[in-house]
């Protein structure tokens, strides 16, 4: 079964994040910053999957919903941003044909859940990764943390702003993987997908141009 996903979204840098959490659950992700370029890679691509931001630039979402189902997507899922400047948090009116609504946000850690349920895969098992559990943890929950906070990471003015924003979630979170991943020496894997995960978006120099 194709685990091919198209993540139509703005901004390259999050999706780049994302493909490293998907990753964990089997699929694979491509990314359009337009609807132009969405419709483009649809009719070159064979996609299982469309993950669709409400507010992508270019084409009517609705018309890009049609085309992908047109075109064999199985599935469809709209995003929202909680956390744009200038715009109000809400979902969308309707979902005009799509499967599922998500807020960026919450794609971390229930898009690639959202996407097995509705493909009928079997939830993902730890076991079913080929990387060692220790690093697999990690990973998954500094995703879910850094997509959590993408968008206002994205306006951070630098590491150290970044850093402030992301302290709270990131202590918590190595608190609760210390005690699932005993014996860490060293550099552990959790700074590891830290550093991983921040230079893919970008994000891993002290000063931001």
């Amino acid at each position: 079964m194709s685990g091919a996903v198209l993540f139509a979204y703005e901004r390259p840098a999050i999706a780049t994040a994302l493909g490293v959490v998907l990753r964990q659950h089997g699929y694979s992700l491509d990314h359009a910053a337009s609807a132009e370029a969405a419709r483009d890679r649809l009719e070159r691509t064979q996609y299982t999957a469309l993950v669709l931001d409400v507010a992508l630039p270019g084409l009517p979402g609705d018309l890009l919903i049609a085309d992908a189902r047109g075109l064999g997507v199985e599935v469809v899922v709209l995003i929202s941003a909680a956390y744009r400047r200038s715009r109000y948090k809400r979902e969308p009116a309707r979902l005009y044909g799509a499967d599922a609504h998500l807020e960026v946000h919450d794609l971390g850690h229930k898009l690639g859940s959202t996407l097995d349920e509705l493909l009928g895969r079997p939830p993902l098992r730890s076991e079913q990764s080929c990387d060692p559990p220790d690093e697999v943890l990690p990973r998954r929950v500094v995703g879910d943390v850094i997509l959590f906070h993408a968008e206002r990471l994205l306006h951070a003015r630098g590491r150290q702003e970044a850093n402030m924003l992301l302290e709270e979630d990131l202590q918590c979170a190595k608190a609760v993987l210390a005690s699932l991943v005993p014996n860490l020496k060293g550099r552990d894997p959790f700074d590891d997908a830290v550093e991983s995960l921040m230079a893919a978006l970008g994000r891993n120099a002290e000063v931001w141009s």
